[in-house]
């Protein structure tokens, strides 16, 4: 059987977490072939592996989302290149209010004859109505540009891979439920094959969170892009066959989120007992207690809250000792850790402890890992795609087609302000 594992910011090009139990998961089938689909922020990392693929890795697709700005527009403006039906899937996949098919996407993205790229598409009448029409009907208290170049930065990348040529192979399965969940959801309606994903982490809530602590979003605009990603899980999670978790919270979670239950999972991670085997019963031994963390210091994972926990732990215990994973050897990392340790040194826990009756001194311990990354390549994949909005300004000036359509609706912005083709500020 060849199985199409479809990823997400992680393997090949970032060792740990998701990317080690790919790795387990083709080393431990060796009766079945696997193609790998992999989606990356940047093309610099082409063929940057961090794994020696196993003999059943048949092969691997690289898409990187920084390639888009390689490509051009074709014909120019388009006029009436949608049908009525291929218009309300693109408004339903704004809005997220009621179910779109993968059908409808791939009428628009994977026509036998498709002479519209992704990038026509952004040109045309069509598309710009439909934003218009979403803009009337939910966002009119924002400025109109900068909610037409935030729906276009948001909806490139995913235009963009629906377009893509897809590997085929005999059941599909993602480990997200963003990009690569979608992608596994059309090749699976395309080829007419099962469809799996096996969510480790809430995708969603994890783009939640990088984008609620970014800065290339602002306001409301942060609420459409966190909106964005919840819809194209609930996309995931229909189009999916079976939904895999490590642990009940999860799956709750995803119910949540309008994964049918009947289609949830629990596989809690593995543990090989043999390899400790020969590690004898705790002792007792002289000293205090020593903590290890194994979690990358990244800030998706919170390593403050860790580190003001063990300040509590501190208060009773003043010998224990908290051992936290690190890449020292990197400049880059040992910069980018820096910032979070020195937060929880002058968090208020820390400083609530600090003046208990018995002075607290936190005991770090720096364990050096060569592979450690600077950021997840998620995060590195959410700041790729955010990128691509200008600013309202140089947006209307160096975009002829979007001003002349923009004055023809009356629709337009001067600074922050919603304004009328005559000048005057509309309310």
């Amino acid at each position: 059987m060849r199985i199409g594992l479809l990823t997400e910011g992680s393997y090949p090009y970032v060792v740990g977490g998701v990317s080690s139990w790919v790795q387990m998961l083709m080393q431990g089938l060796p009766e079945h072939d696997f193609f790998v689909y992999s989606i990356g922020a940047e093309q610099k990392d082409r063929g940057q592996f961090r794994y020696d693929f196993p003999k059943n890795c048949q092969g691997i697709q690289e898409e990187f989302l920084d390639e888009i700005l390689s490509h051009k527009s074709r014909s120019g403006r388009c006029r009436h290149v949608l049908s009525e039906k291929d218009r309300e899937t693109l408004y339903h996949l704004v809005t997220g209010e009621a179910e779109i098919s993968v059908r409808g996407l791939a009428h628009i993205f994977r026509r036998e004859k498709q002479t519209l790229s992704f990038l026509d598409l952004f040109m045309s009448d069509d598309f710009f109505e439909v934003i218009q029409q979403v803009y009337r009907e939910k966002y009119a208290h924002l400025p109109f540009t900068d909610f037409f170049w935030t729906i276009r930065s948001m909806l490139l990348p995913l235009f963009y891979l629906l377009q893509q040529k897809l590997p085929e192979a005999d059941v599909y399965h993602s480990v997200a439920t963003g990009y690569c969940g979608v992608i596994g959801a059309l090749a699976a309606e395309l080829y007419h094959k099962p469809f799996l994903i096996t969510e480790h982490g809430i995708y969603s809530r994890e783009r939640e969170v990088e984008i609620i602590k970014c800065h290339w979003a602002e306001g409301d605009f942060k609420s459409i892009w966190i909106q964005y990603f919840y819809n194209l899980a609930k996309r995931s999670y229909r189009a999916a066959d079976h939904v895999y978790t490590l642990f009940p919270h999860n799956a709750e979670i995803e119910r949540d989120l309008g994964c049918d239950p009947e289609k949830i999972g629990i596989v809690p991670n593995g543990v090989r007992m043999e390899r400790f085997k020969g590690i004898g019963e705790l002792q007792p031994h002289a000293g205090g207690l020593n903590i290890g963390a194994v979690v990358r210091v990244a800030p998706i994972k919170d390593i403050i809250t860790l580190i003001r926990a063990f300040f509590l732990v501190k208060q009773d215990l003043p010998d224990a000792k908290l051992f936290l994973p690190s890449s020292r050897d990197s400049p880059r990392t040992a910069r980018s850790s820096q910032p979070t340790l020195a937060a929880a040194a002058t968090s208020s826990t820390a400083r609530r402890a600090t003046r208990s009756a018995r002075p607290v001194r936190l005991s770090l311990r720096w364990i050096s890992r060569p592979w450690q990354p600077r950021s997840s390549a998620s995060e590195r994949i959410l700041r790729c795609a955010g990128r691509w909005r200008p600013s309202a300004t140089s947006a209307r000036n160096a975009t002829t087609h979007t001003n002349s359509l923009s004055r023809a609706t009356g629709i337009f912005t001067q600074g922050k302000r919603r304004c009328s083709a005559d000048g005057r500020r509309r309310f």
